[in-house]
């Protein structure tokens, strides 16, 4: 079987639909789940005095800083992943993902924290180039009080070209952070169901299959 660029279009937009269905119901779920947070807090805080306040705020802060990572891994990369191969719904996926991540919390912790720190140094490593253009350009406005200074870096083809450089790198950085996150999913899962390994054992001693070759 061929595949074909209709084909294709339809698959996608079908992933597209379901994981952007996907987002939306996760993302008002989010909003409730921190109304049921927050509400109460404030509500106590202000009973509380300044006091109050500042002791739930340094309490959520802590709480984000210890299960934030978790939560987003399992909300927001994970169950899409899993959304997308397995074909099922949002909950559905979730509820997947916990399961095979289930002994691995803290784990999952650590992979979030480093993603997000490697992330980052290398998004800033690539947005290093525009920052010290900008800088030169203020310090030339600062000495010559040149209000064109700013316009003519910004319309400079220099900065155009890095800056256009600086974006696809981000986007690079963030798909790298994504592959991270897959992996380390990938590799819960299959620690915990074996689904890989047994696959291959399956396929020992079969006759390989390729729609591409004619006999």
């Amino acid at each position: 079987d061929e595949f074909t660029i209709g084909e294709i279009l339809r698959k996608s937009y079908r992933d597209v639909a379901l994981i952007i269905a996907g987002q939306i119901i996760l993302f008002i779920f989010g909003i409730i789940v921190l109304s049921l947070i927050i509400v109460p807090i404030v509500f106590i805080a202000q009973a509380g005095g300044p006091g109050g306040a500042i002791f739930f705020a340094f309490l959520f802060a802590l709480l984000f800083l210890a299960f934030g990572p978790q939560m987003v891994y399992i909300f927001q990369f994970a169950s899409s992943f899993v959304m997308l191969r397995d074909r099922v719904f949002v909950f559905s996926a979730i509820g997947r993902t916990f399961r095979n991540i289930k002994g691995n919390f803290w784990w999952i912790w650590l992979v979030m924290v480093m993603m997000y720190f490697i992330v980052a140094i290398l998004a800033a490593l690539g947005n290093l180039p525009v920052t010290v253009l900008q800088q030169i350009s203020m310090l030339q406005r600062v000495n010559y009080s040149g209000i064109d200074t700013i316009n003519n870096m910004f319309s400079s083809p220099l900065y155009i070209l890095l800056f256009a450089i600086s974006l696809l790198w981000s986007n690079a950085c963030q798909m790298m952070g994504d592959l991270m996150v897959g992996v380390s999913y990938y590799s819960f899962e299959e620690e915990r169901t074996g689904a890989a390994l047994l696959s291959m054992i399956d396929q020992i001693g079969q006759e390989e299959q390729n729609p591409n070759y004619n006999q």
